[in-house]
């Protein structure tokens, strides 16, 4: 990876050590800055299409020459409150980043951008500006861009039927108490809400789109993923299948994520740590 400082014209291709302990996202957020939709109303309506523009603006080119050359950037918005795990809306701008690293201080892109509201949101929201690097050395990272305006707005929703909150955690349990690499268990959760909570029927129905994913962490801080779907049983308890890799390390192992979504599209994943089951993997 290369990193370039400017200090007159002989400098210009001179390693710069003051950026070598700052990753890609450090110096993303510290390169630009956005503006988002001050040709939006405040008031908006759930399901319809806006169309807005959107601006990035380059605060330190120093920065932005510094991020890696083969650095494939990604930049989107996103509409949101501020209740976790509730649904949103996203879009890309139509930003050309072809020529982004050569562009100076105060130097500024801008984009045509279209939002299509979901059909469940209702209330306060946010529009802000995100972005992720992929790079071939660094790997990957993402972060917000800063913006000096909060882009915020009212969202009227006429349907009678808005659940924008998530599921709540009741409990969970694995029943399992040892496994073995290369085999499975069975993790149930229950949650309770106002709508109905997707499982693998509702998801092939297109009631829903469905999120699968469990986590489970050992002290020595080693993981199980897991992505199997969730099926839901008569008294609305979450019944999901996790397959143990065979590369599994042994230890003790906590539930500490388990992706649970209603029809919506709100989202619970952390489990409370005081209340997560715990299985053991034995070594093969």
């Amino acid at each position: 990876m290369k990193y370039f400082a400017m200090f007159l014209l002989t400098l210009l291709a001179t390693p710069s050590k003051g950026f070598a302990s700052e990753n890609q996202c450090d110096l993303l957020k510290k390169a630009l800055r956005t503006s988002i939709a001050k040709d939006l109303p405040t008031s908006l309506e759930a399901a319809k299409s806006y169309s807005f523009a959107s601006t990035l603006q380059v605060t330190d080119e120093l920065s932005l020459r510094a991020i890696d050359s083969e650095a494939s950037i990604i930049i989107w918005h996103l509409f949101r409150n501020n209740i976790p795990g509730s649904q949103g809306s996203s879009s890309e701008p139509s930003y050309d980043l072809t020529n982004l690293r050569q562009m100076k201080n105060g130097e500024t892109l801008w984009a045509q951008n279209s939002l299509e509201l979901a059909t469940n949101l209702k209330g306060q929201y946010k529009l802000e500006a995100f972005f992720t690097i992929q790079t071939p050395t660094s790997g990957f990272c993402g972060g917000q861009i800063l913006s000096d305006d909060i882009s915020s707005f009212e969202v009227i929703n006429d349907s009678g039927s808005a659940d924008i909150f998530p599921p709540n955690f009741v409990s969970s349990k694995i029943a399992t108490k040892v496994v073995k690499p290369g085999s499975s268990f069975v993790v149930e959760t229950k949650v309770t809400d106002d709508s109905a909570i997707c499982g693998l029927a509702e998801s092939l129905t297109k009631i829903c789109s469905g999120v699968w994913h469990i986590e489970l962490k050992s002290s020595e801080g080693n993981l199980i993923n897991s992505f199997e779907p969730n099926s839901l049983l008569s008294n609305g308890t979450v019944v999901t299948l996790v397959k143990v890799p065979k590369n599994t390390k042994p230890g003790q192992y906590q539930l500490v994520v388990h992706d649970v979504s209603d029809i919506f599209g709100n989202l619970f994943v952390d489990v409370p740590l005081t209340q997560a089951p715990m299985i053991e993997v034995l070594a093969e």
